[in-house]
């Protein structure tokens, strides 16, 4: 892809690699900028270099660029897919992907999602996890997944919960949701409470939607 620039004229330009193309533009005086060139996953990405940054076309005349790619860069990629796991359906996960100590990427993502991951370095041990979720006093944990990174595409899949464990609730109370309302609506309301750092307890709760009070199901922590 080539884009030649003159004020507010933008000339977008499609030239096959290896072969010699063909433009009829206006006559003017371009800026001249190319697009590196890359493979579907961007494993592979080649760097262009334009023969020159401005181009002068006349009336009636030909003038010619050249474009070569004379750096190729290679990388790995990684697909990393959050599954439907019961019963975090609704919840939002927090994923880091490091190599050798170095932070490669941190991102949320909701279940039943798949975050694209492009050019990470392409040799080494690429470990990607997520962090424990802890929702109604249970904490729900997954297996850190370790992937021997080359120049390809390469998936990884969060498909369970590989460690349930209850959480102590010595100290914990009841808390009691209190509607007021004079509207009656045939719906139920999602109620959810998120604690602070480091815990970051999570409790959700149905509450119907009218008058009253209803209490969480759980014991809730301070």
């Amino acid at each position: 892809m080539l884009t030649l620039t003159e004020g507010s004229l933008v000339i977008p330009l499609s030239a096959t690699p290896g072969e010699t193309s063909s433009f009829q533009v206006f006559p003017g005086t371009y800026n001249v900028a190319a697009a590196e060139l890359a493979n579907q996953d961007q494993t592979v990405v080649a760097t262009a270099q334009v023969s020159f940054d401005t181009i002068t076309v006349m009336f009636s005349e030909e003038a010619a660029l050249d474009v070569a790619y004379p750096q190729v860069d290679t990388y790995s990629a990684i697909d990393v897919t959050i599954g439907d796991i019961s019963p975090l359906e609704r919840e939002p996960f927090h994923a880091t992907v490091v190599r050798s100590s170095e932070t490669l990427a941190d991102f949320w993502g909701p279940a039943k999602h798949t975050t694209s991951l492009r050019r990470l370095p392409s040799s080494g041990t690429i470990d990607v996890s997520i962090d424990m979720v802890s929702l109604n006093n249970i904490q729900y944990s997954s297996n850190t997944k370790s992937v021997d990174v080359s120049t390809s595409l390469f998936s990884v899949t969060f498909s369970q919960a590989d460690e349930v464990l209850p959480i102590g609730t010595t100290g914990f109370v009841q808390l009691p949701i209190v509607v007021t309302t004079d509207l009656l609506l045939d719906a139920d309301l999602a109620g959810r409470l998120v604690g602070p750092s480091p815990d970051n307890f999570i409790y959700t709760q149905q509450v119907e939607s009218k008058p009253g009070t209803t209490m969480v199901a759980v014991l809730v922590a301070p």
